[in-house]
């Protein structure tokens, strides 16, 4: 029974170890995770020559009536959410021609009316 016992208590020294070892190990890679992260966000605001893409003005925002989170990407290219019907006449106005709906249900024949705006329907799924 003795030796049964030593045994036992052998077996439960030598997982408390490897337990103790991998929560060790566990701990100095989460550590030197957090440093790399903390060194490299500090890089960041000491960089003047990197960006964040937060700070990157890829596009200028443009508020016009009936037309909600619109900017004005290039000369040639405008993005926004859903424009209203008076969002349409601030779209011709524009100069804008054709408008690209990406939204998989929704057609924008109703806003359209008689603004002349060509309209083609991409539709696409967002959600898997």
């Amino acid at each position: 029974m003795k030796n049964s016992q030593k045994t036992n208590e052998q077996n439960n020294d030598n997982l408390s170890a490897t337990t103790h070892r991998r929560k060790t190990i566990s701990l100095l890679c989460t550590l030197l995770i957090c440093s790399a992260l903390f060194l490299d966000c500090n890089r960041h605001q000491t960089d003047s020559n990197t960006y964040l893409p937060n700070q990157i003005n890829w596009a200028q925002r443009l508020e016009l009536p009936g037309l909600p989170n619109f900017y004005k990407v290039s000369d040639d290219l405008y993005r926004g959410g859903q424009p209203t019907a008076e969002g349409m006449i601030q779209l011709k106005e524009l100069g804008i021609k054709t408008i690209v709906n990406l939204r998989s249900t929704h057609s924008d024949r109703d806003e359209l009316g008689e603004t002349g705006l060509a309209c083609k329907h991409i539709k696409m799924t967002t959600w898997n």
